[in-house]
């Protein structure tokens, strides 16, 4: 479904930052090749770990805010 949804969207892999906590989530996200924050809990799904892991994608330092 990620692959699929992946091409409809016009975006290449390396574009793609999905958040799944389900085991067959993130099975299909690794799958698709596009980058994964795995997450335990609804309450990570927050700007801060979002940021956190795109900065740790694109090697930039944003502002805390």
């Amino acid at each position: 479904i990620y692959n699929l949804a992946i091409k409809k969207l016009g975006f290449s892999k390396n574009e793609i930052l999905i958040i799944e906590d389900n085991i067959n989530g993130i099975k299909a996200a690794k799958a698709s090749g596009a980058h994964l924050l795995e997450v335990v809990s609804i309450e990570e799904v927050n700007f801060n770990n979002i940021k956190n892991m795109i900065n740790k994608l694109e090697g930039k330092i944003w502002p805390n805010y």
